[in-house]
């Protein structure tokens, strides 16, 4: 069923290991329309032993992954993987390769004083964000389901234990990198190079000079690609350390992360954040921190005079702020409807969110606002967006300079700002009432409903209202 390509890695990337088995295996929630990509036809006994690691499968050797990293900007070099195990990858419906992970399996050699185990309610809010980011149109690893184990789990209280099945285009990190290269073993860091290489960057040709130069150049390009798709839609991660960095570009580890409610440039709601090093506008600066430490994994084959690498390698990360820059311009230009982007509509958009920080704005339905104001030829009274008065006129003004068709800038502002997204109180409300009553119903129906985000829809409106204040003391926590 699995295939095992971190096999033909050396036994120093892995520990092979089986989940430990749990008590009372009972599916929570299953992801059809994921497990249709693979072609995934199981029944619910088969899902519930399977992905609870309950059965092993003929010919899987799970493993429990090794990497270090940079946590809060401190080197930690014994992380790896403590609560999860790779049972192996799957072909999806296109002939892409996937890994399948468990979350929540049990103790392996990483797991230091941890208990390898998840609990139920940070497992279903890591499925909900991020199948909510996914149909953001995010770079996102996905959950196929969470399975209840029967067994209990002690955080800061007691909670019913859960594994969740991620599936991820891969789990190589960026402290995957630094592992290797702290301990200056070339031979395997050349080896993890070659495989991500092989796994995510095949047209990167084997007899290029520049081959190792052009991975950290692609990685950059899909870091810049996913921090600006966060921003625009006001995610902030809450923990992006070296360790939850994926080469692939993709979203991981959603413990602590959160959503923009009222706009606030410097938003943090970590609870183990507590200087705001990974704030809301302070993530493209950790981008760009992040891929200086990939960048020092790479030197001894960028070039083989070490000054010769730092210098080349330096002049790369030095300009991602501009990369960076290009990219998000091009997206808030799109935020309120220009094509193109320009210093007069850059200017405009800081003056935006400039009111909308003071006078306290929802981010998500600021923008909506927005959009609504062009689609109709009357003004919406709506005393909060009072003091936005000058500044749609301002607005009015550049549009009509641009000569930009309505119909086209509604369009694009539609495609570009979210109607609904995984706000803070709700999925916690939807969180704490599953634990008090184990009622499925409204978690499956906000499921169902985020799968359309750029679609007004009636039964968006329960969900975008929220107690005033409830984000200024909302804390999230990483759930280990």
């Amino acid at each position: 069923m699995f295939k095992d390509i971190y096999a033909s890695l050396d036994p120093i990337f892995y520990e092979v290991i089986n989940p430990e088995p749990v008590s009372k295996p009972s599916l929570v929630l299953y992801n059809n329309e994921l497990a249709q990509q693979f072609n995934l036809t199981l029944k619910n006994n088969e899902i519930e032993n399977i992905f609870s690691g309950n059965e092993v499968l003929d010919g899987v050797n799970s493993k429990a992954l090794a990497y270090a990293g940079h946590q809060f900007g401190h080197y930690n070099p014994s992380l790896g993987d403590g609560r999860a195990v790779l049972l192996g990858q799957l072909s999806s419906d296109r002939g892409q390769l996937f890994d399948f992970q468990l979350k929540g399996s049990g103790r392996t050699m990483f797991s230091r004083q941890g208990d390898g185990r998840y609990a139920i309610g940070p497992a279903i809010r890591e499925y909900i964000m991020s199948e909510a980011l996914y149909y953001l149109r995010i770079p996102t690893t996905r959950s196929l389901c969470v399975i209840k184990t029967g067994d209990t789990v002690y955080r800061n209280d007691v909670s019913e234990g859960a594994v969740l099945t991620r599936v991820a285009s891969s789990h190589i990190r960026v402290g995957t990198f630094e592992l290797f290269a702290r301990e200056e073993s070339i031979e395997h860091l050349k080896q993890l190079i070659n495989f991500t290489i092989e796994r995510h960057f095949p047209s990167l040709e084997q007899n290029d000079p520049d081959r190792y130069l052009k991975l950290l150049v692609n990685v950059i390009d899909k870091q810049i690609n996913l921090i600006t798709e966060w921003l625009r839609v006001g995610f902030i991660h809450g923990v992006m350390n070296t360790d939850n960095t994926l080469v692939s570009g993709e979203t991981i580890d959603y413990g602590p992360c959160a959503m923009m409610g009222p706009y606030s440039s410097n938003a943090s709601f970590s609870s183990i954040d507590r200087y705001g090093r990974y704030s809301f506008l302070n993530q493209p600066k950790i981008l760009q921190w992040n891929m200086a430490r990939f960048a020092e994994t790479l030197l001894p084959f960028i070039n083989t005079d070490h000054e010769q690498a730092i210098e080349i390698a330096t002049k790369i990360i030095k300009d991602i702020p501009s990369k960076f820059d290009e990219k998000y311009n091009m997206m808030i230009s799109n935020k309120i409807g220009f094509q193109s982007s320009s210093v007069e509509i850059i200017d405009l958009f800081a003056k935006l969110t400039s009111l909308m920080e003071k006078n306290k704005l929802d981010y998500t339905n600021t923008f909506s606002y927005l959009e609504r104001t062009l689609a109709t030829t009357t003004t919406e009274n709506d005393s909060q967006y009072s003091c936005l008065k000058d500044w749609l006129q301002d607005w009015d003004i550049l549009l009509q300079k641009n000569n930009l068709d309505f119909e086209v800038t509604i369009k694009l502002m539609e495609r570009t700002n979210p109607k609904i997204i995984p706000r803070n109180y709700h999925i916690e409300r939807l969180l704490n009432d599953y634990e008090k009553t184990e009622s499925l119903d409204e978690i499956r129906h906000f499921l169902d409903i985020i799968k359309k985000p750029y679609q007004m829809n009636e039964s968006f409106n329960k969900y975008n209202n929220y107690p005033e204040n409830f984000d200024t003391s909302f804390k999230t926590f990483c759930g280990t």
